[in-house]
């Protein structure tokens, strides 16, 4: 399963050989990325089978040097603390993450911060849904596979 996700090569004289290349809208970074890193709902399904994931902007960038085994990430697990069987994580337009186990209260319920590394390392025992929208924002319900 790959989890290192090396960046895309660039030939600085350009497809025809004389340095002209083509003109994008978009930037690129090549920096590696990790896909045990993601960014996104989509890049934390890609997360959950590394078989599937692709460089790109889903995945923060790589900070163990392509050292995979050895990083910390590989075996990092998440645990939260108390959580009832069934959470929602709502996304806020700035990126952040936020679960509560209270679906309708939206950005009113008592929401709890949670990182995007955090999510993706969760414990063992607990499954994603579909990703879903309602009037406050997108969010992606989890439920404990096992319950207490």
């Amino acid at each position: 399963m790959p989890i290192y996700l090396e960046g895309p090569s660039c030939d600085p004289r350009g497809p025809d050989g004389d340095g002209r290349n083509r003109l994008r809208i978009d930037s690129i970074d090549p920096q590696p990325r990790c896909a045990l890193r993601p960014r996104t709902f989509a890049g934390l399904r890609e997360s959950m089978n590394t078989a599937i994931a692709q460089w790109g902007s889903h995945f923060d960038v790589c900070s163990g040097g392509g050292e995979c085994s050895a990083c910390f990430r590989f075996t990092r697990r998440h645990n939260i603390q108390s959580p009832p069987d069934a959470l929602i994580v709502r996304l806020h337009p700035d990126g952040s993450l936020h679960y509560t186990s209270d679906v309708k209260a939206g950005w009113n319920a008592s929401l709890t911060p949670i990182a995007w590394d955090d999510l993706a390392s969760l414990e063992e025992g607990w499954s994603l849904g579909r990703v879903l929208r309602d009037e406050h924002s997108q969010y992606i319900p989890l439920n404990r596979a096992r319950p207490r």
